[in-house]
């Protein structure tokens, strides 16, 4: 309510953006409240779209769920027309986020909010903020071929001081999103391998690994070395794994698919897993696919290494 009234006396000084920012935040004020606030955030920026400041106004506009049509369409406006002029500082990426995160784009406002994303990252891509760039990034499906491996390519070296502390959240997450990438770059993939063996070979037992070695393992491009040292890790993840531990059959049919990266008798245990799951899931969508992988590691014996 301070807030408001201090607004209607002050709407278009250039002081209003801080009283501005926690307002937009706010998602308990009432419709009436918030169509004010985006009103006044819109007069504002007609006023001042030219300062850096600004990003205190844009960043919360952009996140409200509530603009309509109009409202959204001059609040996209007035950030691209903001993000050409402070397009490599550290504020645009706190604009960068909410901007990917609408669904309202049109093409040609996804292309330039894309292409801004990934001129700021190339900067600032070891920032505490460009997790959420890369996430928004990652969840846009018109991400071009060629910006998607600029993206993994920033990814990938965003990664390079993540791999190797193990209380680093994000890495699993960037890691998977680069492993399952249909665009691919041989040079950068070689990177991509180690960094995520690396990873494993320190957090294979972390909620998610499997996601990782999983990926490894189907990777047609690893080489035989880099396939042993993740069957290594899913082998003593499914040591430890329970019965009803989710994603069991697909670890299974990753190792079993094959089998020439497991020695006999971490073949034989593999086996005796993947025969204990069907057991208590003979109906499930994928157990035929886990009775013909039983069928084809037997036929094909391991190799010694």
């Amino acid at each position: 309510l301070f807030r408001s009234a201090w607004l209607r006396k002050f709407p278009d000084i250039i002081g209003a953006q801080f009283v501005l920012e926690p307002l937009l935040g706010r998602l308990d004020v009432d419709t009436e409240a918030a169509a004010k606030a985006i009103e006044w955030a819109l007069a504002w920026l007609r006023k001042f779209p030219d300062i850096i400041g600004a990003q205190f106004v844009l960043a919360p506009l952009l996140g409200r769920k509530d603009l309509h049509a109009e409202a959204a369409v001059k609040a996209i406006g007035w950030t691209l027309a903001w993000l050409p002029k402070f397009p490599d500082t550290i504020e645009a990426g706190f604009v960068l986020p909410p901007l990917l995160g609408r669904k309202d784009l049109d093409a040609l406002a996804a292309a330039k909010a894309i292409e801004y994303a990934l001129t700021w990252l190339r900067e600032h891509q070891q920032t505490t903020h460009a997790e959420f760039v890369f996430k928004q990034l990652f969840r846009r499906p018109d991400v071009s071929p060629s910006n998607v491996l600029d993206l993994k390519r920033s990814a990938v070296e965003r990664l390079r001081s993540r791999v190797r502390n193990t209380e680093d959240d994000e890495a699993s997450f960037l890691l998977r999103w680069c492993l399952q990438s249909r665009v691919n770059d041989p040079v950068l993939d070689t990177d991509l391998f180690e960094l995520a063996l690396t990873w494993l070979e320190m957090n294979g037992q972390r909620k998610g690994s499997d996601y990782v070695f999983n990926r490894i393992l189907r990777r047609p491009d690893v080489t035989p070395e880099q396939r042993i040292r993740a069957s290594k890790v899913a082998l003593s993840w499914l040591r430890r794994a329970t019965a009803r531990v989710s994603g069991l059959d697909y670890t299974i049919n990753s190792l079993l698919a094959r089998p020439g990266s497991l020695r006999g008798e971490e073949l034989e245990f593999v086996i005796q897993k993947a025969q204990l799951w069907l057991n208590d899931n003979p109906s499930h969508p994928e157990a035929d696919r886990v009775r013909r992988h039983i069928l084809f590691s037997q036929r094909s014996p391991s190799e010694p290494h």
